[in-house]
């Protein structure tokens, strides 16, 4: 069920606004693929500063890439990527 607000917010979308809106809900990154992306970044040492191995760490528990982690990745990715192409129009 979508919230009233919702709908008039939508309803006020050009014909290409819809056609691109629609094609980022439906886009994700594959969970498989950010978590390695992830793990790359982490066991690349030279590339994360100290702070941020800690900060990982105390987010974590570990320096494992947990679902959870992964999961608010790929939506941060999303939001990054869909704000990318809408300064590209």
């Amino acid at each position: 069920m979508i919230p009233h607000f919702y709908r008039a917010i939508l309803s006020q979308f050009t014909v290409e606004q819809m056609g691109r809106y629609e094609s980022f809900r439906r886009s994700n990154f594959q969970k498989s693929n950010m978590r390695r992306v992830m793990q790359i970044c982490i066991s690349c040492y030279h590339c994360l500063t100290p702070f941020c191995l800690q900060l990982l760490t105390s987010i974590t528990g570990s320096q494992k890439i947990y679902m959870p982690l992964t999961i608010v990745v790929s939506g941060i990715a999303k939001i990054f990527v869909g704000e990318l192409v809408e300064t590209g129009k």
